[in-house]
């Protein structure tokens, strides 16, 4: 049995994609022993115990969802930073935070991921990106046996601290290259996706893309030109998936004047050429047969394979707020039709929205 697997605590990974709703609200708890999500396999509402408002990953935690299935956390009043799979109870000790300066803020001012699917796989980052600033954290996960295991981690021995910090990174500062797009990166920095392991991507709508090289001793931001989408509408939004080595640019189009009804979902596909240092954004009528997509309240995107993840195949699923109540869409990307599931009981506030979506981790 590997380090940190508690059977007891576990989730169903059958379960997921999971909307865990109003995290640090008492309300999110029926009872008080539990936590309400919403299984979107499952098509319905669910309370799991083990994720109860009184629980140490609740109460003792600011937690950060990542599109790879791992929950990045922080304790609270401490500088202990760890990586936490629900599915299995693994836990992966990073860093410490020992100035407050990465995780000690909230949730909403962080976007946090994974360079590659697992930690464990060679070479992976964890990446942690200000949404208010150009700044951005990185480290590597712990090796394999230190800070691994389901109790609290062992502390690293003292001469060795020193070497365990979060590496702090200023992107596009006056005279740097590409610093005249800072701004427009700023916007766009919560869609950074991953690609192939160090390269992590941000669409800035505007017919550019910015390209973030992890390959280096240091992070390098570059703009390239990003051709093919074409703005229908006045007000619009996008989020970026990757699926199978690929970007997907998954847009939503809005009438005027009004950000709460989605008239169109259009997805497009990347076609990167990097040693000509352009993009083109080609658009798709399907997912490949197979695909689904899935963009979380909290910017999170992520691809399934249909059959095995028990969703529609060539079928995007959002999460939007429509009239105050909130609703799961389902837009069939053949048919072009659009179906909604409500996601709250009558009895359920709607202003608890999902916090974090917990995305299955990879096997």
């Amino acid at each position: 049995m590997e380090a940190g697997h508690k059977p007891s605590d576990a989730l169903d990974r059958r379960l997921a994609p999971l909307l865990l709703l109003g995290v640090g609200h008492a309300a999110a708890a029926d009872d008080g022993d539990g936590m309400s999500v919403y299984s979107l396999p499952r098509g319905e509402m669910l309370h799991l115990p083990c994720l109860h408002p009184g629980s140490a990953f609740v109460r003792d935690h600011r937690i950060w969802a990542t599109p790879q299935g791992w929950l990045l956390m922080a304790r609270r009043g401490s500088p202990e930073t760890f990586l936490w799979d629900p599915f299995t109870g693994t836990r992966i000790g990073l860093s410490p935070d020992h100035d407050g300066t990465v995780l000690a803020v909230d949730h909403w001012r962080r976007r946090c991921l994974l360079s590659r699917r697992r930690p464990t796989d060679p070479g992976c980052v964890v990446l942690v990106v200000d949404l208010e600033d150009t700044v951005l954290w990185h480290c590597r996960p712990a090796p394999a046996g230190r800070g691994n295991g389901a109790d609290e981690p062992p502390p690293p021995p003292p001469e060795e601290e020193d070497d365990q910090q979060w590496a702090r990174h200023e992107y596009l500062q006056p005279g740097t290259p590409h610093h005249e797009h800072r701004d427009d990166v700023l916007r766009a920095i919560g869609r950074l996706t991953v690609v192939d392991g160090s390269k992590l991507l941000v669409d800035l709508v505007d017919h550019r893309l910015a390209v973030l090289e992890l390959s280096s001793q240091e992070p390098v931001v570059t703009v390239v030109a990003a051709e093919g989408v074409s703005v229908a509408c006045t007000s619009n939004s996008t989020n970026l998936v990757e699926s199978d080595g690929e970007l997907y640019c998954v847009w939503f189009r809005y009438p005027i004047r009004c950000l709460r009804i989605v008239a169109r979902v259009s997805v497009y596909k990347l076609d990167y050429m990097a040693a000509k240092g352009s993009a083109t954004w080609m658009k798709v009528k399907s997912l490949g047969g197979r695909r689904s997509f899935f963009i979380g309240q909290d910017r999170i995107g992520a691809s399934f394979d249909a059959e095995e993840a028990g969703l529609k195949p060539n079928c995007n699923y959002y999460y939007w707020l429509l009239n105050n109540r909130a609703a799961l869409y389902a837009h069939d990307m053949e048919r072009g039709t659009t179906a909604v599931h409500n996601l709250y009981p009558d009895d359920l506030s709607y202003h608890l929205s999902p916090a974090i979506t917990m995305m299955p981790t990879a096997r």
